[in-house]
C-alpha cells in the first residue's frame, strides 16, 4: 500500500506540472506557475482522502487542511500574478525550453516530497484523538500567520505603497508569510505523527525538505538580493534589516547606541527651550513606530548657528526663510515676543 501511495502521488505531481508547462511554454506565460504548485497539492489531497473514507474525522480533518492552505496560497498567487503580468524570477528562463522544463520537473519533484507525511499516513491512517490536537493548533497559528502576512504586503502594493512593507508583521519579521508556511506545514506533520513507526518517520523529510528550500534555496535568499540592490543604499533599509528578525515574528531589543556629546552650538539652543540636555545617541536613524521608511530629524543635521535644519529624511525645519519671517512676526508683536525665549546669538 504505501509503495502504490508514493508511486500514485508521484505520477500526479509530475503529470500535472507537465500539463501546465506545456501550457506556459507555448505562451511564455508565468500566470500559471504558481498555480499549478497549489492545485497539485490540493488535487493530491483529494485523492488520497477518497481513496480511503472520507467519513472518518481524522482522515476529513488532514485533507481539509492541506486543501484549505492550497486553496488560499492559490488564490493570492493568481491575483498576484495577475497585478504583475510577468513574474522576474523567471527572466531569461521562460525563454530558454530546457531550463523552464526543468523548474517544472523540480517544481513536481518538491511538492511530492512536501506531501510526504499525508501521504505515508493514509497508507494506513488512524483515528481521532486528543495528540491530533497540537497539529492542528501549530497549522492554524502558521495559516493565520501567513494569510494576515499576505494580505498586508498585497494591500501595501496595491495601494501605491513604496519601498519595502514594514507595517503589521512585517515590522516584527522580514519574512512572515514564509514562517506561516513552515508552520502549516509542520503542523501537518505533527498531525499524523502519532500513527507513524520506524522508517515512516522519514517523513519529516517533507518540511525539513520546505524549510531548508526558503531559507537556503528558493525562499529567502533571491528576495534578499533583490532587496539589496534595490534599497542597499537607503540607510532606513539597512536600519530596518539590522532591527527586524528573519524570519521568527518577535520584537528584537535592540541595544544601546554609543552616546556622543552633541554639538557645541545645539546645547545652549535646546536648553533654552527644553531645559538640561543629556548626551543623546545621534548616530543612528530614529524610526517612529508607524512607519520603517520615515525617519524623525536627526539630531545631527543641526547646523553650527543653533538652526535645525531639515536633513535628506525630511521632517520640521526651524531655519531657513519660514524661521527668519517668524522671528520678524515675533519682533512686531511685544506681548508675544515677551513670551517666547529667542535662540541666544
Amino acid at each position: 500500500m504505501i509503495g502504490s501511495y508514493l508511486g500514485l502521488t508521484f505520477a500526479i505531481s509530475i503529470l500535472v506540472q507537465a500539463g501546465f508547462f506545456g501550457f506556459a511554454a507555448s505562451l511564455k506565460t508565468d500566470k500559471v506557475t504558481d498555480l499549478s504548485y497549489s492545485i497539485t497539492f490540493i488535487l493530491l489531497a483529494l485523492v488520497l482522502l477518497f481513496d480511503n473514507d472520507p467519513s472518518e474525522p481524522a482522515q476529513a480533518v488532514i485533507a481539509a487542511m492541506v486543501v484549505l492552505w492550497g486553496v488560499r496560497l492559490g488564490v493570492y498567487l493568481l491575483l498576484r500574478i495577475i497585478r504583475m503580468r510577468r513574474d522576474p524570477r523567471f527572466d531569461g528562463i521562460r525563454e530558454d525550453f530546457r531550463r523552464f522544463a526543468r523548474f517544472w520537473l523540480l517544481q513536481g519533484v518538491v511538492v511530492w516530497v512536501v506531501m510526504l507525511p499525508v501521504t505515508l499516513w493514509f497508507s494506513d491512517p488512524g483515528g481521532w484523538g486528543a495528540l491530533r490536537w497540537p497539529g492542528l493548533l501549530v497549522w492554524s497559528t502558521g495559516l493565520v500567520i501567513e494569510t494576515v502576512a499576505d494580505l498586508q504586503k498585497f494591500r501595501h502594493k496595491t495601494r501605491g505603497g513604496v519601498g519595502w512593507t514594514c507595517s503589521g508583521l512585517w515590522r516584527y519579521s522580514r519574512h512572515p508569510n514564509y514562517f506561516g508556511e513552515l508552520l502549516c506545514w509542520w503542523g501537518v506533520f505533527l498531525f499524523v505523527l502519532p500513527d507513524l513507526a520506524g522508517w515512516e518517520r522519514a517523513a519529516a523529510a517533507g518540511p525539513l525538505a520546505l524549510t531548508f528550500l526558503l531559507l537556503r534555496v528558493t525562499g529567502i535568499p533571491p528576495l534578499r538580493k533583490r532587496a539589496g540592490e534595490r534599497w542597499g543604499d537607503d540607510p532606513r533599509y539597512r536600519e530596518y534589516v539590522r532591527s527586524t528578525r528573519l524570519l521568527v515574528p518577535w520584537p528584537v531589543l535592540r541595544r544601546p547606541a554609543p552616546r556622543r556629546e552633541l554639538p557645541g552650538a545645539v546645547r545652549p539652543w535646546l536648553s533654552a527651550r527644553a531645559g538640561p540636555v543629556p548626551n543623546l545617541p545621534i548616530d543612528r536613524p530614529i524610526l517612529p513606530a508607524t512607519d520603517c521608511r520615515r525617519r524623525l530629524p536627526d539630531l545631527a543635521s543641526v547646523s553650527r548657528n543653533g538652526r535645525y535644519v531639515a536633513g535628506p529624511s525630511g521632517g520640521p525645519s526651524l531655519g531657513g526663510k519660514a524661521s527668519t519671517a517668524r522671528r520678524l512676526r515675533t519682533r512686531s508683536h511685544p506681548k508675544r515676543n515677551s513670551r517666547t525665549t529667542r535662540p541666544p546669538r
